[in-house]
């Protein structure tokens, strides 16, 4: 099933974390509603991941290259792993969807 339907279905359209929320036009995008971090980001994104694979059993496969500092501990593609959030990019791939 589409990722967007399966993201609204779980309930979580308009969620917000921090200045991140889930589009309340389209569940499968995040926009930024003010001052939003990497971290509000990547907790939106694992949010809707665990709650998607736990109520219709579906693992989201996530259609951006994370790149920089995301507060997750986890090293980017530029080989850094610094908490401190600096350098957050957020590159997506030719999807045809305008958030618009």
């Amino acid at each position: 099933d589409h990722a967007g339907r399966l993201i609204e279905a779980a309930g979580l359209k308009g969620v917000k974390r921090g200045g991140a929320q889930i589009s309340e036009r389209h569940a499968n995008f995040i926009v930024n509603v003010g001052g939003a971090s990497a971290a509000d980001i990547a907790a939106l994104i694992q949010l809707a991941h665990t709650r998607v694979r736990e109520q219709f059993g579906v693992d989201l496969e996530l259609e951006v290259e994370l790149r920089g500092e995301w507060g997750t501990g986890k090293t980017g593609e530029t080989g850094r792993n610094v908490e401190s959030g600096e350098n957050q990019e957020i590159r997506g791939r030719e999807t045809g969807h305008d958030e618009r």
